[in-house]
C-alpha cells in the first residue's frame, strides 16, 4: 500500500459502451491516514460514469439534492447525481459536492481534469490506515443507475482510468494517487457499416473499398466475427480486422457511377458514390474534418471529460471514419483569466503545442493521410480557425488580441485563417455582434469560410432548412457567406463539425452518434503540399456530412478560380448523390438564378448559361439539397 492509500472500483472488469447498473468506488486510507479538513477529489471521466446520471432521470441522491456545478461559460446550474458517499469510521463524518471548475485547487489541476470532481472532505474526526470512503455510483434502492460513457477508448487508451487526489494533512494540499482505479470500456456490437469508395476514378479499372463496422455510438467493433456480401463477393472479418476491411473492386465497365452494397450479419449499407472517368481524373476528391476539438479544448475537458489527445483523434478518423485528413483545432483565445475563472484554461499551453505538433507530424503518411497543426482562435470578431502548412508551425504567442494582429505576424508565412459567422462565439465574453468587425480581410491569409456546422447553416439570413441552433442565429444580414461575398471577400467552402470528443466528423447524443458534416479537397494526389495547394486555391466543397460528388465549373474553370471579366457564362455540373436529389440550385451573387428539380434522382447533369454586361462581376456557386435533407455547397467561381 502507498503511503496516501488505494482505491478501486467495484464490479471492475470489462464493460460495453453505455451500460447502466450500480459501482462503488472505495479509498481506503494508507500509513499517513487523514486528518480532520483533509479528504480526497475523485474524477469521473467523460468515457466512464456521467455523474449526471440518465437524460431525461431526475436523479435524487444523498450527496444533496441538487449541486451547483460551473459551466465554462460561467454560469452555474442545478446538477442532480445519482451518488452517495459515505465513511467506514462510526466517529467520522465527511461532506462531499461537486467542485465547479473555479473551485478545483490548481494542485491537482492538468490537462485531463475538469469540473466533474467529486469533492469529499473529512468533516469530523480522522481516518486511521484501513478505513474507507466509498463512494456509490448510482442508488438502487431509489432505481438510479449510472450509464458508462458512449465512446469506447480507442488503441492507446484501452483503459478508462478515475484519477484521484489525497489530502492527508487536512491543509489542502493534494497528492495524486499513483495507481488510480480503471476499468476497460469496449465498443457494442455493430449496427452500422460504413462503407467508403473513392467519389472519383478511372474507368475500366478496379476501385479500392473500405467498410467500417461500429456500434450506435460509432465506435469500431473490434471483436466482430463473420461474413458480409460486399457487392457479388462474400467477404469474410475476424477480429484481427479491428472491425475494418479494405479490398478492390471491379466496377461495372459500363457505369458512369459505382456505388457498392453491403450486407449480412443484419447490416445493410451503400457506399458513397464513385464516378467513373476515362482515363486519370483531373482531380481526386479527398474527404475529412477541419473543424475538430480533443481534450487539449477547456469546454471538451471541463463540460464533457473527454481525455482523448490528437494522436487518438487522428487515429479515430483515419480508421474508424475513413477520412484522408483532419485538422484539428483546439481553442486558443485571446483573453484569458486568472486561475479561478472559466477561461484560465482556454489557451493551449507550450506542451499541450509540442503534444499536438507531434501527433501531427507522426500522423502524416502520403497517400494515406494528411494532418494540419491548428487551433481555434477567439477575440472580438468571433472564433476563427488557424491552419499551419506542416508540425513545425508555432502557436500564436502570447500578445496577439486580435485577428488583425495575427495576420500581421503571419503574413508571408504557411497560415491559413477559416471564420465561423456563429455569433455565439462573441456572446458571454464582453463582445457585442459589430458588423464592423467583418468587413477587413486578410485574402493571402483567409481564403476560406466555414458554411456549416454542429451549430447549423450560415449561407444566408434565412437558412432554411438547417437553420442554426438557438442564439447562433446571424445578428445580421452581412453576417452570413453570402454577406460576407458581398463585401468582395473571396472565400472558398467549408464545412466542419466542431466535434468536441476527439472523435472527428461525429456527432454524438444520449442515444446514438451521427455523422456531421465534412470538407471534401480537389487535389491531385494525397499530400500535405497537394492539399495545402487546393485550400490555398479554393478548391473545396462542403457536405452536411453525405459524400456527395460535385463536379462544378464556370467556362470550364473549376471551383475556386477567377475568371477576367466575360460576357458569355457557362455554368456545368456533375452531380452524384448519396440519395434521392430534391434540387440543384445555381446562386449568382446572392441570387438563385436556376434551379433543376431532382425528381427523385440520384445522378443529375446540369448545363445553363448566360450573356452578362462584361463590367459586370459576379461570383457562382452550386448548392444541392437531397430529399433526406442532406446538402453540399460549392466553392465559388469568380468571373470579373
Amino acid at each position: 500500500m502507498s503511503e496516501l492509500g488505494t482505491a478501486r472500483i467495484e464490479p471492475d472488469g470489462t464493460f460495453e459502451v453505455g451500460t447502466t447498473g450500480y459501482w462503488r468506488l472505495v479509498f481506503e486510507a494508507g500509513p499517513r491516514g487523514i486528518a480532520q479538513g483533509g479528504g480526497i477529489r475523485v474524477q469521473t471521466p467523460g468515457e466512464g460514469h456521467s455523474i449526471f446520471g440518465l437524460p431525461g432521470l431526475e436523479h435524487l441522491g444523498d450527496i444533496a439534492k441538487k449541486h451547483w456545478a460551473g459551466t465554462a461559460r460561467g454560469k452555474r446550474q442545478p446538477v442532480r447525481v445519482a451518488a452517495r458517499v459515505t465513511c467506514s469510521r462510526a466517529d467520522a463524518s465527511v461532506q462531499a459536492t461537486i467542485l465547479p471548475i473555479w473551485d478545483v485547487p490548481e494542485t491537482i489541476w492538468n490537462s485531463a481534469t475538469h469540473f466533474r470532481i467529486f469533492a469529499v472532505t473529512l468533516s469530523k474526526g480522522v481516518l486511521k490506515p484501513g478505513d474507507a470512503i466509498t463512494i456509490e455510483l448510482g442508488l438502487e434502492e431509489r432505481d438510479r443507475p449510472m450509464r458508462l460513457g458512449r465512446s469506447a477508448p480507442h488503441k492507446r487508451r484501452s483503459d478508462v482510468v478515475y484519477p484521484v487526489w489525497v489530502d492527508t494533512g487536512g491543509h489542502g494540499q493534494f497528492e495524486p494517487l499513483a495507481d488510480p482505479p480503471r476499468i476497460r470500456l469496449v465498443g457494442a456490437p455493430a449496427c452500422y457499416a460504413d462503407v467508403v469508395a473513392p467519389s472519383v476514378a478511372a474507368a475500366g479499372r478496379s476501385i479500392p473499398v473500405r467498410i467500417s463496422l461500429q456500434d450506435a455510438f460509432r465506435n469500431p467493433d473490434v471483436s466482430f466475427e463473420g461474413a458480409l456480401q460486399v457487392a457479388d463477393r462474400s467477404v469474410s472479418l475476424t477480429p484481427e480486422d479491428g472491425g475494418v476491411k479494405h479490398l478492390d473492386l471491379a466496377p461495372d465497365a459500363r457505369a458512369s457511377c459505382a456505388r457498392v452494397e453491403v450486407r449480412g450479419a443484419g447490416l445493410a449499407a451503400r457506399s458513397n458514390p464513385c464516378r467513373l472517368v476515362d482515363g486519370a481524373p483531373e482531380y481526386n476528391v479527398y474527404w475529412g474534418e477541419l473543424h475538430g476539438h480533443t481534450g487539449i479544448s477547456c469546454d471538451a475537458n471541463f463540460r464533457g471529460g473527454v481525455r482523448g489527445r490528437p494522436r487518438d483523434a487522428f487515429e479515430y478518423v483515419r480508421e474508424v471514419v475513413l477520412c484522408e485528413f483532419c485538422g484539428l483545432t483546439d481553442h486558443h483565445n485571446a483573453h484569458v483569466g486568472e486561475h479561478g475563472s472559466p477561461s484560465h484554461h482556454c489557451r493551449i499551453t507550450p506542451e499541450q503545442w509540442a503534444e499536438t505538433q507531434e501527433a501531427v507530424r507522426d500522423a502524416y503518411e502520403p497517400g494515406a493521410f494528411v494532418p494540419f497543426l491548428g487551433l481555434e482562435w477567439r477575440d472580438s470578431r468571433g472564433d476563427t480557425n488557424v491552419y499551419f502548412r506542416d508540425h513545425t508551425g508555432e502557436c500564436i504567442p502570447a500578445g496577439i488580441t486580435t485577428i488583425r494582429e495575427i495576420w500581421q505576424a503571419y503574413r508571408g508565412k504557411d497560415v491559413l485563417t477559416v471564420p465561423h459567422l456563429h455569433p455565439h462565439s462573441t456572446k458571454g465574453h464582453g463582445h457585442a455582434y459589430k458588423d464592423e468587425l467583418w468587413v477587413e480581410n486578410e485574402p493571402e491569409i483567409e481564403r476560406l469560410i466555414e458554411i456549416y456546422s454542429s451549430h447549423g447553416r450560415f449561407e444566408y439570413f434565412e437558412n432554411e432548412p438547417h437553420f442554426p441552433k438557438a442564439g447562433m442565429d446571424p445578428r445580421s444580414r452581412r453576417n452570413t457567406v453570402q454577406g460576407m461575398f458581398a463585401r468582395g471577400h473571396r472565400l472558398g467552402i467549408t464545412c466542419g463539425t466542431d466535434n468536441h470528443g476527439a472523435t472527428p466528423t461525429i456527432l454524438g447524443s444520449a442515444k446514438g452518434a451521427v455523422r456531421g458534416s465534412m470538407t471534401a479537397i480537389l487535389a491531385p494526389e494525397l499530400t500535405r503540399e497537394a492539399l495545402w495547394q487546393a485550400l490555398r486555391a479554393r478548391r473545396t466543397y462542403g457536405t452536411t456530412g453525405a459524400r456527395i460528388y460535385l463536379d462544378f465549373r464556370v467556362n470550364g474553370a473549376v471551383m475556386g478560380a477567377e475568371l477576367d471579366a466575360t460576357t458569355n457564362r457557362d455554368v456545368r455540373a456533375v452531380i452524384h448523390g448519396t440519395g434521392p436529389i430534391r434540387q440543384v440550385d445555381i446562386v449568382r451573387s446572392g441570387e438563385d438564378v436556376f434551379s433543376l428539380a431532382g425528381e427523385g434522382k440520384e445522378d443529375l447533369t446540369l448545363a445553363w448559361a448566360e450573356d452578362r454586361d462584361g463590367e459586370t462581376a459576379d461570383y457562382y456557386y452550386l448548392r444541392v439539397l437531397q430529399e433526406d435533407t442532406n446538402m453540399a455547397w460549392s466553392s465559388p467561381v469568380w468571373v470579373g
